[in-house]
């Protein structure tokens, strides 16, 4: 499995501290979905200064859940996934 940042929607399945993008960023929604999630796990996603715009943690298995969150980033990294897959809407 690797990210695939191509299209409007991207699809992240590997954390890293490393950017995904140091681009400004028209963020239109976070989408995390897991089949193998555990209550307890987390998804984080960081804009390039280190802020967090988005968190959560899994209440359980076969874990979605979505937001729509229209802002303006500068960077994009996701430092933290322990399961699934986060889908990003960017514009």
């Amino acid at each position: 499995m690797a990210n695939d940042l191509t299209g409007p929607v991207w699809k992240v399945d590997i954390a890293s501290a490393t950017l995904l993008s140091d681009d400004l960023l028209h963020l239109k929604g976070i989408r995390w979905v897991s089949k193998s999630a555990t209550a307890g796990d987390d998804a984080e996603v960081k804009d390039a200064a280190g802020h967090t715009i988005w968190k959560s943690v899994a209440s359980g298995v076969n874990y979605v859940e979505a937001d729509v969150t229209v802002r303006h980033i500068f960077g994009i990294k996701v430092p933290v996934l322990d399961s699934g897959e986060l889908f990003v809407e960017v514009g």
